[in-house]
């Protein structure tokens, strides 16, 4: 019996070892001059390793907390799933080919954090991403699968499809390799939580990612960063929004329940408001941009293979 109930944790050590090991390098760096803001997030590799082992690990952790399960158990197949989610992450901002295998990496790793958090076998129910939304694989005893809808993603799409006057288009080819909307726009995109004259290259809302073909650096380095801001939310979704989501929906009664089997209303992300009170805090204590210099804009400058190459960080080196 003991050895039966091992067997998922240990599926999930092996794997997060062979995500960690087997993730290729990033695309060559340009060296930078270290100014004062860059120390405040390192730009070690393994710092974000860490960092994602102990979103994996902690948030397990506290699940088993309040629901009097092993909190030890929860912590070790948390942070396993937590690195096995880096080493998905490390292959989307490596290169194209990769990236929809990293997405679902990142889904599976994702997966495993949530399971022992909640104190069920480690494949028992794995979120993988799709387009548009998300496919659930019952992996236990009995196996099952449903696709559900994002209600963020859906959201985002129908305004980037509105936008379609101002010069916006679906490119199919990107779309694919990424598997989530990509829309390429020939005006400028304003860079959130900028000055108004600062423009962005990409943006990334809801897993639907906006290109510039007004940008002076390579649209498939970008493309990179962007893929990278979706697995991070992959991340939150599968530990946090889906299951806040679904709560709120089954408060809703019955027509709520039937919702839930489709629709996954994902709006709340925990992740994604702590990341923003960091770089609001950051701001105000050291003066940094709130946005560039989150820990989310830093892991996917990382991750994709870009760097500050400024004295004050805001100066970013092409690929």
């Amino acid at each position: 019996m003991q050895i039966q109930q091992l067997l998922p944790r240990r599926r999930s050590v092996v794997l997060a070892i062979a995500a960690v090991l087997t993730t290729v390098p990033g695309p060559a760096r340009a060296q930078v001059t270290t100014g004062p803001t860059q120390g405040l997030i390192s730009e070690s590799p393994a710092f974000y390793a860490v960092v994602n082992g102990a979103i994996g690990g902690v948030s397990a952790a506290v699940r088993a907390w309040r629901g009097h399960r092993s909190v030890r158990s929860a912590l070790l197949g948390g942070t396993a799933g937590g690195l096995v989610t880096y080493g998905g992450m490390r292959l989307v901002g490596a290169s194209t080919p990769l990236r929809v295998p990293g997405l679902m990496l990142t889904g599976l790793g994702a997966s495993l954090s949530r399971n022992a958090g909640i104190g069920v076998p480690a494949f028992s129910r794995v979120v993988l991403p799709m387009p548009l939304g998300s496919l659930e694989l019952g992996l236990g005893d009995a196996f099952h699968a449903r696709y559900r809808f994002s209600a963020s993603s859906l959201l985002m799409t129908s305004l980037a499809v509105v936008q379609r006057p101002s010069g916006t288009s679906l490119d199919l080819g990107k779309s694919l390799n990424s598997l989530t909307p990509v829309f390429v726009t020939g005006s400028r995109l304003h860079a959130v939580g900028a000055a108004e004259d600062v423009a962005a290259s990409g943006q990334e809302f809801g897993r639907v990612i906006r290109l510039s073909e007004r940008s002076t650096k390579p649209l498939d380095g970008v493309l990179r960063h962007e893929s990278v801001h979706v697995a991070q939310e992959i991340r939150d979704e599968t530990l946090f929004s889906a299951d806040i989501g679904d709560a709120l929906l089954g408060r809703s009664g019955t027509i709520g329940k039937r919702l839930s089997g489709v629709l996954s209303l994902d709006f709340v992300r925990p992740l994604t408001m702590l990341d923003g009170g960091l770089g609001l805090s950051m701001h105000a204590l050291h003066g940094t941009s709130w946005m560039r210099d989150t820990y989310s804009e830093r892991e996917a400058y990382m991750l994709s293979g870009e760097r500050p190459c400024s004295a004050d960080g805001r100066t970013r080196c092409s690929w």
